[in-house]
């Protein structure tokens, strides 16, 4: 059987950042899509109906201007379903016919947890401390980019994630 494991992804808005490709290919991007802070609430409200009528099991969460960091619990195989769910359906909701997210993601996997029984199967110290640092990582991420902290974000974020930001 295999084990759900926590992966922290992290997603950027389209034209956000420029990749290799595009230098090797030269590729102009058009305008970057910078969120303000009532956009941001709008988009956690979409994210977080997403995760409710999807059982997306969502551990922290934390969307900066043009980039959201999200902490996952799910199963390897099922991770790129998962991420595309929150893609797609949050961007043909925050705004139809608008290409709101860039098209890769990055993950890494975290640590094997079981956030019921407050179980770490690995019981290593490392993968511990890893998961510890990913969620704080994401939770003041907000502060890293000196965006304002808004209690109804706050609010939003803490009501579809497992691990609340205090």
């Amino acid at each position: 059987m295999e084990e759900k494991l926590s992966y922290h992804v992290v997603i950027t808005t389209h034209n956000s950042r420029t990749s290799q490709r595009m230098i090797k290919y030269r590729v102009q991007k058009g305008p970057a899509i910078n969120f303000t802070l009532e956009q941001e609430i709008r988009l956690m409200q979409i994210i977080k109906d997403i995760v409710h009528k999807y059982e997306i099991e969502m551990v922290s969460c934390n969307v900066c201007k043009d980039h959201l960091h999200f902490l996952l619990f799910c199963k390897k195989h099922e991770l790129p379903d998962k991420v595309k769910t929150l893609k797609s359906l949050s961007s043909k909701n925050f705004s139809p016919g608008v290409t709101l997210w860039s098209q890769k993601y990055f993950s890494v996997c975290c640590i094997t947890f079981n956030f019921y029984n407050n179980i770490i199967f690995t019981g290593l110290e490392w993968n511990t401390k890893h998961f510890n640092n990913a969620i704080s990582y994401i939770q003041n991420n907000r502060n890293k980019h000196d965006l304002i902290d808004s209690i109804e974000l706050k609010e939003i974020i803490n009501s579809f994630c497992i691990i609340k930001r205090g």
